[in-house]
């Protein structure tokens, strides 16, 4: 009696995580195509990456926060990136141009789940900068902190379908964009747009880390929070005593109003008293 492998029940599985080799798989299709799929594969396998560090970071959160908003933000131009090119082959795929049309669309399941996946990564990254932005003990991560987190197990589940679709041939196609490169600093010849395609992406990854930069006060404040053990959403019970040594902005900024509202009564006081005196 045979056995049947474990790579034929992960085929009946998710047969389309097992397609021919993207290169094969492009024969004969126009530069744009190919561009776009490669373009697609290389930005997809680096996000992969990186969401997978950006994941190891949660067990280990109070003492790993502050990396784990850097990596956030580092994929935010990548995201973006992303996005831009699967929406240039959707409208090149619906608007009818022809080798778009005739490349085919992806895997059906694909297609379904496209859209949940594609807000949950907003959705995810957008709440996790509000949060940063915010700071500790704010509003935004009162009603916020909980959301991320629900909205983090969607997106990881969704995550997780679309890797094993395409972690496969996007692996392959970025290695050989890569070795391609470095075959071209050892005096080889550029090929099939990879030097450009690896530029671009460094280039994002710069971005990303030009972002992280802009955002070291709030990484500062959370870090800090953390230490401190501020009774934030991600916190202890037994930190409550620690909340006001981090007040939200919506409490400093009522504070200053306050502040400025007593100041102009007190001068008002003061005409007032200064004209009946007069008088």
């Amino acid at each position: 009696m045979k056995v049947e492998s474990s790579e034929s029940l992960f085929d009946a599985f998710m047969p389309h995580a097992h397609q021919k080799d993207l290169t094969e798989e492009l024969e004969g299709r126009a530069k744009r195509v190919i561009a776009e799929a490669r373009f697609s594969a290389l930005f997809g396998i680096t996000l992969l990456v990186i969401f997978m560090a950006e994941i190891m970071t949660v067990p280990f959160i109070a003492g790993a926060v502050g990396v784990h908003i850097v990596i956030g933000l580092i994929a935010v131009p990548l995201v973006l990136g992303k996005l831009a090119i699967s929406t240039y082959r959707f409208t090149r795929f619906y608007a009818g141009d022809t080798e778009f049309v005739e490349a085919g669309p992806p895997w059906l399941p694909m297609r379904l789940i496209a859209p949940l996946l594609v807000a949950t990564t907003v959705l995810v990254i957008g709440s996790g900068i509000e949060i940063v932005v915010a700071g500790p003990s704010s509003f935004s991560d009162t009603f916020l902190g909980a959301a991320h987190t629900l909205l983090s197990l969607i997106w990881f589940f969704l995550l997780g379908l679309h890797a094993l679709a395409y972690y496969l041939r996007s692996y392959h196609s970025a290695r050989k964009d890569f070795l391609a490169v470095m075959r071209r600093f050892r005096g080889g010849r550029r090929r099939d747009g990879a030097y450009l395609r690896v530029g671009v992406l460094i280039a994002t990854l710069v971005m990303g880390w030009f972002l992280a930069l802009q955002f070291q006060a709030g990484i500062r404040s959370w870090e800090n929070a953390f230490h401190a053990g501020v009774d934030t959403y991600y916190s202890t019970p037994a930190s409550k005593s620690h909340v006001a040594r981090y007040p939200s902005r919506a409490t400093v900024l009522a504070k200053a109003r306050l502040q400025r509202h007593l100041k102009s009564a007190e001068l008002i006081q003061a005409g007032v008293k200064g004209s009946s005196q007069a008088g």
